[in-house]
């Protein structure tokens, strides 16, 4: 007899946090699920523990592959051998509450959805302190509404905190991306925009673990190629599917805001190649949509990120004082108003640019009288921003 629901975990060096993660499996108050393991060729102990645990428990499963395909292969093949009504995506550096099972299935069977989200933990892997939590709404949507989710941050595109009805997966020919680091982003809002139901509960159930060494590729495959390849898989789905939903700027705002979070969240990771590509890539990409010219508001913290690796010199260090948009300079403060990319040029200019912007000082201040708003023009790798400031508090 087939069980009722298939919990699919793929698993990359995770020896340190594999036994933490099934205990919580084994300690669901709902036990009629199957649990898929796919060990995506660790370089550790990872099989080994996963094979000692298939040997003392009947409902695990264990697959692993001969080479490192990625988290979307081993979601893929997870799938593919799955043998419930319903799935649930786990990741193996994560745990769950011991009702998450229970309270999921119960939700989508009392409503009939397609799909049913809860709430999560952002949980401190050094210290195991909860640092925050999500506060999604209590709601019902549907697939119609599925750009909005995303820009709204009404919930988000990752796979786990969810149980799905499988056939949206198999009806719908939906598979996860492979050799893409955003596999999970590019995959989510189809499932999504498929759907005629979605119910978001209450329940804190999901613990997300912030992990360093968990599933990434580099910084290179990660912002300056996958982000870029997954808007595009996006767009075509859309394209065929739910041509309405791209007539409005949810797409764009969906583009601009990914773009911005993978800047604040890990420019500090970047080389001055990759950061540069990326931002090159973004821009291309936006300009390839042949979108007005709209004032990116949302790249603001992003770029003084970005710029407080570049403007490494000591006189121009006032000119970052914080990343809380709280810019103080020797006369005046300021806090960025928007910031707008005007143009680009080709990538050896680029470079030439960024390496001789500090000493050349292409960096130039215009100010106006105080009764205006300043403008300060910075042309940092070949990138002309235009960024109006208001005057301080």
């Amino acid at each position: 007899m087939n069980p009722l629901i298939s919990i699919i975990v793929p698993v990359y060096n995770c020896e340190k946090r594999i036994a933490i993660f099934h205990q919580s499996v084994s300690n669901q108050t709902f036990n009629d699920f199957e649990v898929i393991y796919v060990d995506d060729s660790s370089t550790d102990s990872s099989l080994d523990l996963l094979n000692k645990i298939k040997s003392q428990e009947k409902n695990v499963e264990v697959k692993s592959h001969l080479k490192n395909l990625g988290a979307g292969d081993a979601r893929n093949t997870g799938l593919n051998i799955s043998r419930g009504k319903y799935l649930c995506f786990l990741d193996a550096d994560d745990y769950i509450a011991e009702t998450y099972i229970e309270v999921l299935i119960r939700n989508i069977e009392l409503t009939n959805a397609d799909i049913v989200v809860c709430n999560y933990n952002i949980i401190n892997e050094i210290n195991g302190v909860i640092t925050t939590s999500s506060k999604y709404k209590a709601a019902e949507y549907s697939g119609n509404d599925s750009l909005k989710i995303f820009v709204e941050n009404l919930f988000n595109p990752a796979p786990w905190g969810k149980i799905y009805k499988k056939e949206l997966f198999i009806k719908n020919k939906i598979t996860f991306p492979t050799r893409i680091a955003h596999q999970d982003f590019a995959t989510i809002p189809l499932v999504v925009e498929r759907s005629k139901k979605i119910v978001v509960i209450d329940d804190i159930l999901y613990n997300y673990v912030q992990n360093p060494e968990g599933y990434s590729l580099t910084a290179k495959e990660i912002h300056t190629y996958s982000i870029f390849k997954a808007f595009e898989i996006i767009y075509a789905h859309f394209k065929v599917h739910a041509p309405e939903q791209l007539e409005n700027d949810l797409f764009r705002q969906i583009v601009v805001g990914r773009f911005r979070y993978n800047l604040n969240q890990r420019w500090n990771k970047f080389t001055e190649d990759h950061l540069f590509e990326y931002i090159t890539n973004f821009v291309n990409y936006y300009n390839s949509h042949k979108w007005e010219k709209h004032v990116l508001s949302l790249v603001d913290q992003a770029l003084l990120n970005c710029l407080k690796k570049i403007l490494i010199k000591e006189e121009y260090k006032f000119l970052i004082v914080s990343l809380d948009q709280n810019w103080l300079s020797d006369y005046q403060k300021y806090y960025i108003s928007n910031i707008e990319i005007v143009n680009l040029s080709d990538k050896s200019d680029l470079r030439l640019s960024h390496k001789n912007s500090i000493i050349n000082k292409e960096l130039k201040w215009y100010s106006e009288t105080y009764d205006h708003l300043p403008k300060w023009f910075l042309k940092i790798g070949g990138i002309f921003r235009r960024i109006k400031f208001k005057k301080g508090f």
